[in-house]
């Protein structure tokens, strides 16, 4: 016979999905995150900034591009600090 649905699972095996869904969502957001991060420093938009750091004769680390990506990196480390924080 199988588990009833009004039979309550170990503490163990709610505890262990609860760190994977955990994991999963922090994955989630870090992709999506990390997909306009790209696109925002990738792309061409008014407020760009000058060039801070040359990477080609045409392409170049603007300082619009330091700020998206220093927000990326306080983002990501949120994130991080929610999945690896216990009750």
């Amino acid at each position: 016979m199988g588990i009833g649905p009004c039979v309550r699972r170990s503490g163990r095996d709610s505890g262990y999905r609860r760190v994977v869904l955990r994991w999963l969502c922090a994955l989630l957001v870090g992709a999506v995150l990390s997909g306009f991060t790209f696109l925002l420093v990738t792309g061409q938009y008014i407020k760009d900034g000058p060039v801070v750091v040359m990477l080609s004769a045409a392409h170049g680390l603007h300082l619009g591009d330091l700020f998206v990506v220093t927000g990326w990196a306080v983002a990501m480390l949120a994130v991080v600090r929610l999945t690896v924080t216990t009750r």
